[in-house]
């Protein structure tokens, strides 16, 4: 039983649902989902797939949700359950009272406990709680070494921290890019303070200024997409910059095919799906030198790694790749042969059917 708290098109939700529905079609297991939101475009696209899919927003907000859960969870009897995020974990915490079963996994999908600094105030405590509570965790799942090493630090216990990552469906080869006047940058991200759109459209207005022709299209939703439309007319080139707002998975993925280079300039990672769902649709990377990203990222090989929060280098980089069209395609082969050999959705399958499989066997 996997648990989500959005029923939207983020990259947790569509690792989450990717893997739910290879790992069914292949007999991996049988998965189902449990919702914390209300109903949206997430289960309606998992029920077309056959997913199983439980909502569990309701009357009483979340002490209801906590009493739907439990209802489900001794209905259902599932052999694992995982819970995707903080608020999530504790619902279910609550939820497995007094039982503590079935064995519970939390997952950690970046290299950050809570999307914010390991610094700040807001993941200082959510690790203080979470240290206080892990003796009823089974296991922590990271999708990356910086995730792994972002909970070893926070003194959760190592034996328990679990390494899988991220993956994606690679699909059949991308359509050929024709040259364009105006090459496309595309960024798929959250709309929040580490993902650092300040950063990207101050490279940008670098590259307006230099009079290097580009379009930009940036897909996500967040707290900071008002702020950083502002910023883009402050800039002077919202004409140059497309907000698309969230799109669906299939939708995001065209916006890739129509793209030539991809950009994500975080502060910090674990293993960005969007990063790999870009390699895969034959896109060179242009993203920061941080750990979740340089570890799926070769840099001059398949993409180019820049410092984060350094607008100039940032620009630089972008800029040698919208002038060499051949440069971009050599990029973006190399980029997609590593995705398939490394980051293929059968392996994530395998190496999550035996992670659950090793949970689930009685002690002894």
């Amino acid at each position: 039983m996997h648990v989500l708290s959005c029923d939207a098109w983020g990259g947790t939700e569509v690792q989450v649902a990717e893997l739910v529905i290879a790992a069914n079609a292949a007999g991996a297991g049988r998965h189902e989902v449990a919702i914390l939101d209300r109903p949206g475009p997430l289960s309606a696209h998992l029920r077309s797939a056959g997913v199983a899919v439980h909502g569990l927003w309701g009357r009483f907000g979340y002490a209801g949700a906590v009493a739907r859960l439990a209802r489900l969870l001794r209905s259902r009897e599932p052999a694992v359950v995982e819970a995707y995020g903080t608020r999530v974990s504790a619902l279910v915490r609550l939820a497995r009272v007094p039982r503590r079963r079935p064995p519970l996994v939390v997952a950690v999908r970046g290299a950050h406990f809570v999307e914010a600094h390991e610094e700040s105030r807001r993941a200082r405590v959510a690790i203080a709680v979470e240290r206080m509570l892990a003796g009823g965790v089974a296991a922590y799942a990271a999708n990356s070494e910086g995730a792994a090493a972002t909970l070893a630090r926070a003194g959760l216990p190592r034996e328990r921290i679990a390494v899988i990552p991220s993956a994606v469906a690679v699909g059949p080869p991308p359509p050929a890019r024709p040259e364009r006047a105006e090459p496309v940058i595309v960024s798929v991200a959250r709309f929040s303070p580490i993902k650092r759109h300040d950063v990207l459209l101050r490279a940008l207005a670098r590259l307006a200024d230099a009079g290097t022709p580009f379009g930009c299209r940036l897909v996500g939703e967040g707290p900071t997409l008002d702020v950083t439309r502002r910023l883009a007319a402050d800039l002077g080139i919202a004409g140059r910059v497309e907000f698309m707002g969230p799109l669906p998975h299939p939708r995001v993925r065209e916006v890739l095919d129509g793209a030539d280079v991809f950009t994500l300039v975080s502060d910090s990672e674990g293993m960005p799906g969007s990063v790999l769902e870009a390699m895969a649709a034959g896109l060179p990377v242009v993203a920061t030198d941080v750990v979740g990203i340089r570890a799926i990222v070769e840099d001059g090989r398949t993409g180019l790694l820049v410092p984060s929060a350094d607008p100039p280098a940032l620009a630089e980089a972008l800029a040698s790749l919208l002038d060499a069209p051949q440069r971009r395609a050599e990029l973006g082969r190399a980029g997609r042969a590593a995705v398939e050999r490394e980051h293929s959705l059968e392996a994530l399958v395998g190496a999550r059917a035996a992670f659950y499989e090793r949970l689930a066997r009685p002690a002894g």
